[in-house]
């Protein structure tokens, strides 16, 4: 029976083996890189297929008896979830077992092997949680262990600093334990720089890395052919004598005017393309032929992209509307938006969590709130928007791809919240190294938002800001103290400076006065003088004369002088000048 070739936003996975096209090379190159090394770095841009490369390509590059992988998502911890999906592939019996009586024929191999000598990875091995886990797992299987921590960046995009701490402490561990395990961390390329701290403490995860490369335009157009025309195993074909020239249409659709092609939209327009071409909305198991015209009239990927989730929302809100009559058209939006982050990334929600989505509802209060939630979150699984992850017990946008054209549909108002949370969220995990608390700006911005994240921020996140806040008012205190002390300051100089003018003039007033006092004295004198020589029938030299004149000119207003002045100039009536 022929069946459908393509994923839509499924990740590949080992069964996948026959319709997984296009990364020979990329296949090669990690297989060899995991025997050179057991701790392993891949990343690249998102919709590469990094996943589908580990799951699909290279596990089947082992026999089951050389493969068991785990693959971690952060979850709600990512410490918690590593241990807890170790522990959940060890067979229950041979766990019960280790628990209650620890072999220690392990220890003693160990011990053997390194010259009888007792060396700190066996003691590493029984009190670490992980490594001990680590080890019953192994016990169980004797197959090497692959850990696999996939979309890593949400470690960082996420996560906590304590959590972040904890964990490179763990993979500095688990690097030297002497059991067959490799790690692989997957992470998307522009998260690399926040790898910092773990390659400190791990310096060989600098030594192998593989970075994904997207898809150029002629890989693309041939894993179209070899999907459809070269599998005989297909349901879609394309139209006899025009395949290469409808998979460069295809291929045209997708690019977006890049040299390359992000391969999540290779799959979504491919799943476009079947149910305009079958009618099916939901199953896909007719066979079905794409032609030229078809691809021509569907839209670019961006359009394809928008109208999938549109539809979505459009039957679901239908659907749900009759059962709960007055619904807001954007319901459904709302409960989507939270599992994106601002910058159109997935954001896994816990099962256990799914009642906290009420408050995006336009009232939380309503007694069916969580009977709702429970039937949209269905539906949008249905709808394969959301995905349900049942080793994290969690929901999650079936891709980044989606992620983005959620992140996009939210309002000004939602988008403005969501920055003022995130700043919140990166200026903890921050704050251990740098000690920098909220400033300013910051506390300025999402303060209109005070009220919606004392609802939703943790007890730290809250602690945190109100940490930030307490400082700001003591820099408006010790402002405003600054202020009030530069003012007395200058108050104080002021009246230093006017009560230093006072005494300098009055010092003056006094040197003016002694000195008018002088000349006054003088020119009492000198009219005696002038008069005694008058007397005597003689005229004054001229210089006296002249003396006399320029001091009685200053004091004239001397009453007593203008009488002495007066009667000089009398005496001296018959001296000529």
């Amino acid at each position: 029976m022929r069946k459908y070739p393509f994923k839509f936003l499924d990740a590949y996975t080992r069964e996948d083996r026959e319709i997984f096209f296009g990364r020979d090379r990329e296949i090669d190159a990690l297989y060899r890189m995991v025997f050179q090394t057991n701790l392993l770095l891949v990343y690249g841009g998102s919709g590469t297929g990094k996943t589908s490369l580990i799951r699909c390509g290279l596990a089947n590059c082992f026999k089951d008896s050389q493969w068991l992988d785990l693959y971690i998502r952060r979850g709600a911890d990512i410490n918690q979830s590593l241990l807890e999906t170790i522990r959940n592939h060890i067979p229950e019996v041979v766990a019960k077992g280790t628990e209650e009586n620890s072999p220690d024929w392990f220890e003693e191999m160990i011990a053997d092997e390194s010259g009888g000598r007792t060396t700190a990875v066996p003691e590493v091995l029984s009190t670490h949680p992980v490594a001990r886990a680590l080890r019953e797992l192994y016990l169980a299987n004797f197959t090497p262990i692959y850990l696999i921590f996939d979309q890593f960046e949400e470690l960082y995009t996420l996560g906590t600093a304590a959590e972040q701490e904890e964990l490179v402490r763990t993979i500095s561990e688990l690097v030297q334990l002497p059991l067959p395990i490799k790690i692989l961390i997957v992470m998307r390329e522009e998260y690399l720089a926040r790898l910092y701290e773990l390659e400190k403490a791990v310096p060989q995860l600098r030594n192998k890395k593989l970075r994904i490369e997207p898809m150029d335009l002629p890989r693309v157009e041939q894993v179209i052919l070899q999907a459809t025309v070269h599998n005989p195993q297909s349901n879609v074909q394309l139209a006899t004598g025009r395949e290469k020239e409808i998979a460069e249409a295809i291929v045209e659709k997708i690019r977006e005017g890049d040299v390359n092609v992000k391969l999540p939209y290779l799959q979504v327009f491919m799943d476009r393309l079947y149910e305009l071409a079958s009618g099916e909305p939901i199953r896909r198991e007719q066979d079905v032929t794409i032609d030229l015209d078809l691809v021509r009239q569907t839209g670019n990927i961006g359009d394809v992209l928008a109208d999938f989730i549109e539809r979505q929302n459009h039957r679901i809100y239908q659907k749900l509307s009759h059962q709960y009559p007055g619904l807001p058209p954007d319901t459904v939006w709302r409960l989507l938006s939270p599992f994106a982050t601002i910058d159109g990334t997935k954001v896994p929600i816990r099962e256990t969590d799914l009642p906290h989505l009420k408050k995006y509802l336009p009232d939380e209060g309503v007694p069916w709130a969580e009977k709702f939630i429970r039937e949209t979150i269905a539906e949008l699984e249905n709808g394969r928007i959301l995905r349900y992850r049942k080793e994290e017990r969690t929901y999650e946008v079936a891709h980044d791809t989606l992620a983005r054209q959620i992140a996009e549909k939210r309002s000004e108002e939602e988008k403005a919240y969501l920055k003022a949370r995130r700043m919140i969220t990166e200026g903890l995990a921050t704050f251990a190294d740098t000690r920098a608390l909220l400033g300013k700006e910051q506390l300025a911005y999402i303060r209109p938002y005070r009220k919606r994240l004392q609802e939703e921020l943790s007890t730290s996140q809250k602690d945190f800001v109100e940490q930030s806040e307490r400082r700001r008012q003591r820099e408006i205190l010790r402002l405003r103290l600054g202020i009030l002390l530069a003012f007395i300051v200058a108050l104080a100089v002021i009246l230093i400076v006017l009560r230093e003018q006072r005494r300098t003039q009055a010092a003056l007033d006094e040197l003016l006065a002694a000195q008018a006092a002088r000349e006054r004295t003088e020119l009492n004198v000198l009219l005696e003088r002038a008069g005694q020589i008058a007397k005597g029938g003689n005229c004054p030299p001229e210089s006296m004369r002249q003396t006399i004149d320029s001091l009685y000119q200053k004091h004239e207003e001397v009453t007593e002088l203008q009488q002495q002045y007066g009667e000089t100039v009398a005496k001296l009536t018959h001296c000529q000048r």
